[in-house]
């Protein structure tokens, strides 16, 4: 017998259907019979419902990156959603990712909402909609290592010559790694404490910004960084920041102190035993001061605490003595002068000084017969010290034994740019050119600036470095030189290869000698050299040239360029100067010379470009109105150019000088064509004992109020005048000041106050 069967079927993708099957009996003899089987398949649960078990909820740490968590990165039960009664359904799995950083301090790191999607293809609602179900997943990332600050906060001091003490610019930075974020997305906050006196002044926070700018003034100040990473980890450190101004203070000596010496009873006997002065570093000062007004420290000697001197009868007579003024910073600046101990030979006892009446005395003075102070000379092998010119260029040395050989030397090797203007150079160009031949030997002297016996176009390039700031001495040569006044020069134009004294020897010191010296300032051909009191220039032609250039508002990032001319440089032969960008809001970029006129690279220096200030000296031929150069810019934040370029003396001085070669003054005008800003300029003369001249630059006509008062505040002039535009003078006689000393003049204009100080002599 054969038995078989055949299905039919139509079971649909959720395995559910109908199966009709048909069963066939045959015999031997080929009879044969069927029948038919229905076999229905249906789901057992009645809502159709599948069972789902869910990804629990992971918390974890050490991982950085959240598309490390994947599902297929995970095991059981954190992975995927698992599934009971499910052998009639068809089912799809989906997820979406939601990643939140930390918003609270102390959060996860990280959150990421997870949402899980499970459709069932082969159930549908009560609505005829396919159904699907929705769960979330809770996983937390957690980090808790710190950034680590790599490039660490050091104390840094900061420095400035800026003569007007005016905020500095700074930059400062630091640098910092995470294990979990990357550098460029961390959080750099910092805050200022100006003055270190507790008061946060500044704060600022951006994600990666590790630099701190701004214009900070001068003190000691607390710079305080934290760094935050993006799971909340903070690292701190904290600096100090000096600011300081490095220029010098300036010394000011009372000249020639005579002091007596004092009878004193040492054993209490109440006899005199000997006679003694004690002298204080005070006492011989005139009124040293910093510009900043930084507190000073008087002293004879480098060491701050050297602050007297006691002389006895060892030391009757001319004692040479340096006052050393120190600022806080350790700056220091030094004046010398002379103390004069003398014996009142009526007060016992009596002091035995053994020496007889010889000295060696003399005169040092310029070729014009112009007087110079602080010459320090020497009376090599009297073992008696050196000493300083006074204020008429007169030496001493004595009483001194006879019998000795000996050597005078004198020395002055200070304020290179003493006399020294961009005037000099023309005159050695002339010379080298056969133009203007130079007609004395002391001038050739003063041309050969290098020292090396001959004037070449060396000397022009080492005295243009030397004015526009690159150097501050000239290698090899000492800022004057001293010729024996007896020398007779033989030929001008070999002057410098002839062998000329420059000390005076003494075979055998027999009597009474007055030995004199001509002086010489290198580089100051023109001799306009300061030969007594403090160096400044004397301005001896009324013209002024004007340096133009078109005002405009610029924006931050802006890069310009502004053109610089004259409208009257045609009488001018050339000029120098310092131009200052305000730094904080200007970037110099470069400068760009007229060629055709011949301002090229050599004429100006960037040397101070940190300070926001170039160097210019030019001297050659121009037509009015062109331009002599240009300066490129790049704004640093919203500005107006009047605001931010100006002109002064503090590195190169500011000068002109006409055909003539005469110094001459200089303003700055904008395209309104007026002078963009009110500057007081230094008296003339200073030091004065008869009359000096304040000028002043003014933008527009306005009333001026001058005030004249010393160091305690006592005012001694003021008075109101009307000046116009442009600029003006204001004579003051020494009738209107009742005494010697040290003074403060005081100019107010508009809102503007402007103060400089200037020295009475007898």
């Amino acid at each position: 017998m054969v038995r078989e069967f055949i299905d039919s079927s139509s079971i649909n993708q959720c395995g559910i259907g109908t199966i009709i099957r048909l069963f066939t009996v045959t015999d031997r003899q080929g009879n044969s019979a069927s029948c038919t089987q229905h076999i229905s398949i249906t789901n057992h649960h009645r809502d159709g419902r599948i069972g789902i078990i869910w990804p629990e909820n992971f918390d974890t740490s050490g991982i950085c990156n959240p598309d490390l968590l994947i599902p297929e990165r995970l095991a059981a039960p954190y992975n995927l959603p698992t599934f009971t009664d499910d052998e009639c359904s068809l089912v799809g799995i989906s997820y979406h990712d939601h990643v939140f950083s930390q918003t609270v301090p102390g959060d996860p790191c990280f959150k990421i909402f997870r949402v899980w999607k499970v459709i069932d293809w082969c159930y549908r609602n009560d609505a005829g909609d396919i159904q699907f179900y929705i769960d979330t997943q809770i996983i937390k990332i957690s980090n808790l290592v710190d950034p680590v600050i790599t490039k660490l906060c050091r104390d840094t001091t900061i420095c400035t010559y800026d003569v007007e003490c005016r905020p500095i610019p700074i930059r400062l930075s630091i640098d910092a790694t995470d294990d979990c974020t990357e550098a460029t997305d961390l959080l750099y906050r910092y805050k200022v404490d100006l003055n270190s006196d507790g008061i946060i002044d500044i704060v600022n926070a951006s994600i990666g910004g590790n630099v701190a700018t701004g214009t900070w003034p001068l003190g000691r100040h607390i710079l305080k960084w934290e760094v935050e990473d993006r799971c909340g980890n903070t690292a701190i450190c904290q600096s100090v920041v000096n600011l300081i101004n490095c220029k010098a203070p300036t010394a000011y000596c009372h000249r020639d102190i005579s002091v007596g010496l004092v009878p004193m009873d040492l054993d209490g006997d109440g006899t005199a035993d000997t006679k003694m002065v004690q002298v204080w570093a005070s006492d011989i000062d005139a009124g040293s001061s910093h510009n900043c007004g930084y507190k000073v420290n008087l002293s004879f000697s480098k060491d701050t605490a050297d602050k007297s001197r006691i002389f006895t009868c060892n030391e009757v007579g001319p004692q040479n003595v340096e006052l050393w003024v120190t600022d806080i910073n350790g700056n220091t600046s030094v004046c010398k002068t002379v103390i004069i101990v003398w014996d009142n030979p009526e007060n016992l006892p009596k002091c035995n000084t053994n020496l007889q009446d010889v000295t060696v005395s003399g005169l040092i003075k310029t070729e014009d017969g112009k007087k110079v102070e602080y010459v320090e000379v020497e009376l090599a092998q009297a073992a008696i010290g050196k000493v300083n010119t006074n204020f008429e260029g007169e030496y001493a040395f004595g009483p001194i034994p006879t019998g000795g050989a000996h050597e005078v030397v004198a020395n002055k090797n200070d304020d290179w740019l003493n006399g020294v203007s961009t005037a000099d150079i023309v005159k050695i160009q002339r010379h080298i050119l056969g133009i203007e031949v130079i007609k004395t030997p002391y001038r050739m002297i003063a041309a050969d600036v290098n020292k090396s016996k001959s004037v070449t176009a060396k000397d022009i390039s080492d005295l243009r470095k030397l004015i526009l700031g690159v150097t501050n001495a000239i290698p090899g040569n000492t800022s004057w030189r001293f010729v024996d006044e007896n020398f007779t020069f033989r030929n001008v134009s070999e002057a410098l290869n002839e062998n000329f004294p420059e000390n005076y020897p003494i075979n055998v010191l027999s009597s009474n000698m007055n030995v004199n010296f001509i002086g010489v300032k290198v580089g100051d051909v023109n001799q306009s050299a300061k030969t007594r009191g403090v160096s400044n220039t004397v301005i001896r032609s009324s013209q002024v040239l004007d340096l133009n250039f078109e005002n405009q508002s610029v924006k931050e990032n802006d890069i310009i360029e502004i053109p610089f001319s004259s409208n009257n440089i045609s009488e001018f032969g050339g000029f120098q100067m310092t131009l200052e960008v305000r730094p904080e809001a200007m970037e110099i970029i470069d400068v760009e010379g007229n060629k055709s006129i011949r301002f090229g690279d050599d004429n100006y220096s960037m040397y101070h470009e940190g300070l926001g200030k170039i160097t210019i000296s030019w001297n050659g031929q121009a037509v009015n109105n062109e331009r002599l150069f240009t300066l490129k810019l790049r704004a640093r934040t919203n500005v107006k150019l009047s605001d931010v370029i100006s002109i002064n003396s503090s590195i190169t001085p500011m000068l002109g000088f006409d055909k003539e070669l005469e110094d001459s003054r200089i303003q700055l005008r904008s395209s309104t064509g007026v002078a963009t800003e009110f500057v007081l300029l230094q008296n003339e003369p200073n030091p004065w004992s008869t009359t000096t001249s304040i000028g002043m630059l003014l933008p527009h006509k306005g009333e001026v109020m001058l005030t004249i008062y010393d160091a305690t505040g006592k005012i001694y002039y003021k008075e109101e005048k009307t000046f116009n535009k442009g600029y003006n003078e204001w004579m003051i006689e020494k009738t209107q000041i009742e005494s010697n000393g040290v003074y403060y003049y005081q100019v107010d204009f508009d809102t503007n106050t402007q103060t400089r100080k200037m020295v009475i002599l007898k």
